[in-house]
């Protein structure tokens, strides 16, 4: 055993002999003493740190708690399972007369995980949403936040009568927006091929059942993915950026779907850095049309005093300021 540690305890702790608050704890003999006048304020102290001791590697790998708590799997991750193979887990071979014994066992782990009603269509429901945030490239949180949604939707009954494609899709629809990231309706209904209406009306099931009280998408966060997967220049970039955000300071705007406002941005601002971007491609990326783009990015030019030719190239020097937005 080492030496006597002797550390510093908080300012509510104070020897009621002296009054002093020089009190220190004794974690090796689990006594808190007074430092003045040697008082023994208190014995049989618990010792929060690790109940065993090591050196180098052999004391890294030893751990006090299991593996977290998972929300996107059925059973959190709590459950045990019974491996495949006819080993144990030492690497050796099970006896022959062992095996049929084993095999029971398997069998029965595998039922009693769905022992619950219910739990078998959870189980489908997550194994199904993680397949399409993979599909969409969604990272881990935004799939643990689905998965926690659709939970509380099942929890409540929402499920019911609805299809799980339609109540899965639903929950990362509402994830995307709660972390930020927001996706559109058609981006998510065409890549995980399910109908937008039902899309729509799953979300508003679990919106009104859950309370889900989320803002409205705004375009500045639709405006990264989209210059990511166009390959945009950083000029051209931070000028859409400039022209989403004076965008939003305009009311004229405010109805618009934001999709549709952040391609005609940076179509906008492909011009304006004389770095055009064909508009079919920034229709494929943000998913509206290249009507939507040519009158939106009209409106936005009319609506900060941009004044553009017939060949969309702006009469003012690409380096000046957008003139403000007036009230």
């Amino acid at each position: 055993m080492e030496a006597d540690v002797l550390l510093p305890t908080q300012d509510e702790d104070s020897c009621p002999e002296c009054r002093s608050s020089h009190v220190i704890r004794d974690y090796v003999h689990g006594e808190l003493v007074c430092e003045s006048c040697g008082l023994v304020v208190s014995e049989s102290l618990i010792d929060p740190g690790p109940e065993w001791s090591g050196t180098g590697q052999d004391a890294a790998n030893k751990i006090r708690t299991g593996a977290p708590v998972n929300v996107a799997s059925h059973d959190k991750g709590l459950t045990t399972e019974i491996a495949p193979g006819l080993r144990d887990s030492q690497g050796k071979p099970f006896r022959e007369e062992n095996r049929p014994q084993i095999y029971r066992m398997r069998k029965l782990q595998k039922r009693m995980r769905y022992a619950q009603a219910g739990e078998r269509s959870l189980a489908e429901a997550l194994m199904e949403l993680e397949r399409m945030t993979s599909v969409l490239g969604l990272p881990r949180p935004f799939r643990n936040e689905a998965a926690l949604l659709y939970r509380k939707a099942a929890g409540k009954g929402l499920v019911r009568g609805r299809t799980i494609l339609g109540m899965a899709s639903a929950a990362i629809y509402a994830a995307c927006r709660l972390n930020g990231a927001p996706r559109t309706l058609e981006e998510i209904s065409s890549t995980l091929g399910i109908r937008r209406r039902e899309l729509t009306l799953s979300y508003k099931a679990m919106g009104r059942g859950l309370g889900l009280r989320l803002p409205p998408p705004r375009a500045e966060d639709f405006l990264r993915r989209f210059a990511n997967q166009l390959g945009l220049p950083p000029a051209v970039e931070a000028k859409s950026l400039e022209l989403v955000r004076a965008t939003e300071r305009a009311e004229q705007f405010h109805s618009k779907g934001p999709s549709g406002t952040v391609a005609a941005c940076i179509y906008l601002a492909s011009i304006l850095r004389g770095q055009k971007v064909p508009q079919e491609k920034i229709s494929r990326v943000a998913g509206v049309s290249e009507v939507t783009i040519r009158i939106r990015y009209t409106s936005i030019a009319e609506r900060l005093g941009l004044e553009l030719s017939h060949r969309h190239r702006s009469q003012s020097s690409p380096s000046d300021p957008l003139p403000p937005v007036s009230a």
